[in-house]
């Protein structure tokens, strides 16, 4: 099973030069060829202040509304992120996977590294106000999930292109603590088209999903997605390098 996430193109923002709120759709897809769309599964708006979103650029405050395709668009789940002004290793980005009663679903996390890029995806853990939602943990699907690893020196972060190895980047998804030699899953950058690779900031993702994830853990690397694309790919001229060691 596969997804494919499509950032929606915002005409606005191209001529204002004014950050809008990021919005997304997210498809069924073939695992072996990413562009092979199915159904759209959901859609998913950011909600954010206007004038964070201007000042702080990627290292915002939001919540990531997901919404059904159907007619009536109900939300049925909601991505947090609290804002972080990352330095090294302080302060490090982490978002939030909610169900739309406001329990936990799980937790990415970014940790520090020097070169690589690395999101930690982690079962919920108790918390001020939110609890867990007790099936995760009734499942036996406690503790960290997770790691989705990229290495630094792929040529797609140093030349977006639609040829070779410069067309797409790679997460490699393994299981937390576990062997590293086989990854079990794949985030991967993939082309989105010479207008909107040039002249804005919306970018597509395909995500392959382990065999065994179970639907919380999709959920969750779902979420990697968009964190990896705020961490890293959303552009501001004030605040280019937002801290995704």
């Amino acid at each position: 099973p596969a997804v494919y996430i499509s950032q929606d193109f915002e005409l606005w923002e191209v001529l204002s030069g004014c950050e809008m709120q990021n919005r997304y759709k997210v498809f069924a897809s073939d695992v072996a060829e990413p562009t092979r769309l199915g159904e759209p599964i959901f859609k998913a708006k950011e909600k954010s202040g206007c004038l964070e979103r201007q000042c702080c650029g990627p290292a915002r405050s939001f919540e990531m509304q997901i919404f059904t395709t159907d007619p009536a668009q109900t939300q049925f789940m909601t991505l947090k992120r609290p804002f972080k002004c990352t330095c090294l290793c302080f302060n490090r980005s982490i978002i939030y996977t909610q169900s739309a009663a406001g329990e936990d679903l799980g937790e990415i996390y970014n940790p520090f590294q020097c070169f690589d890029h690395i999101m930690e995806v982690k079962a919920p853990k108790s918390r001020e106000g939110v609890n867990p939602l007790p099936i995760i943990a009734a499942e036996g699907k406690s503790g960290d999930w997770y790691t989705v690893e990229a290495a630094c020196c792929q040529p797609g972060f140093f030349c977006h292109c639609p040829c070779g190895p410069c067309k797409e980047i790679v997460w490699n998804i393994y299981p937390a603590g576990g062997s590293k030699d086989t990854p079990v899953g794949r985030i991967a950058k993939v082309w989105n088209g010479c207008c909107k690779t040039a002249f804005t900031d919306a970018d597509a993702f395909h995500i392959v999903f382990p065999p065994d994830a179970t639907p919380y853990q999709k959920a969750n690397l779902v979420s990697a997605a968009f964190l990896l694309d705020f961490l890293l790919f959303e552009k501001n001229a004030q605040n280019n390098n937002s801290g995704a060691g």
